[in-house]
């Protein structure tokens, strides 16, 4: 099933259900192949029948969850809503090298927008218009002046994942720049040696270069800087062969300077 929804968001976007004659999955046969009246009884039940259609071979029939709200019922949208979230968490990450004001505010509502213009064209919501289908908001009412002095800058949303201009509306507050703040406590997994390789992964943290370092040894001129992927808050993984009977790893965290 899992491999069926990733081969479904590479061919047809996440906001397509995994489901129907696209959705064939590999199995000799069925011990059960449901009527459409057994099936339209699971559907209202939240439960995704597998069904032995001539000519297409057997499918998923269905792609409900068990949630009671609309939003969340139907696993395209549910998921739709997630990972925009999680694009644009990256996507606009940079805020965190920027001075929270009005410039800012005009940059991340127009990129935001960009990006569910681009899911718009690609036909990811139910509306025929932009209006209807998406809006976005960044301004002095989304981030007031205590969000400023907090450091922190807020984009509001809103997307019609299943009737037009039925907004589900979601909010995403991203750090600023902030010349004072503490360094962050990263999150980090040391993997036990694996053939031949040990590797290290780790969340970056908006704001702040995170550099791997390998050595064989403690002295102070033995470590080598590995490379530095983005600062976007995702996880990454830094992998090093096992060369020597003693191995060192660690994480090297620097604060990255203002863009403006």
């Amino acid at each position: 099933m899992a491999a069926i929804i990733q081969r479904n968001d590479q061919n047809r976007g996440v906001w397509k259900a995994p489901a129907g004659t696209e959705a064939v999955i590999t199995a000799e046969g069925l011990s059960l192949n449901p009527d459409n009246t057994e099936v339209n009884q699971l559907t209202s039940n939240g439960v995704n029948a597998l069904r032995d259609l001539p000519g297409f071979g057997r499918v998923i029939w269905g792609a409900r969850t068990l949630a009671d709200s609309p939003e969340d019922r139907f696993l395209s949208s549910m998921r739709t809503q997630r990972w925009i979230m999680r694009c644009l968490e990256r996507d606009l990450s940079d805020a965190a090298l920027k001075v929270n004001g009005v410039a800012l505010w005009s940059d991340l509502e127009t990129r935001a927008g960009l990006f569910l213009n681009e899911l718009f064209r690609q036909g990811a919501f139910a509306g025929e218009t932009q209006a209807n289908s998406y809006f976005v908001k960044c301004d002095s009412e989304t981030t007031t002046a205590s969000d400023i002095q907090a450091k922190r800058v807020n984009v509001i949303f809103g997307c019609a994942y299943l009737r037009s201009a039925e907004f589900v509306i979601s909010g995403l507050s991203l750090q600023t720049f902030d010349s004072v703040r503490e360094f962050p406590e990263v999150r980090m997994l040391l993997n036990a040696p694996r053939n031949g390789v040990m590797s290290l992964s780790y969340q970056t943290v908006p704001g702040f270069l995170h550099i791997p370092q390998v050595s064989a040894s403690l002295q102070p001129g033995g470590w080598i800087n590995g490379s530095s992927p983005a600062s976007d808050g995702a996880w990454v993984t830094y992998e090093v062969p096992t060369i020597s009977d003693r191995l060192l790893i660690r994480l090297k965290t620097e604060r990255l300077p203002r863009l403006n």
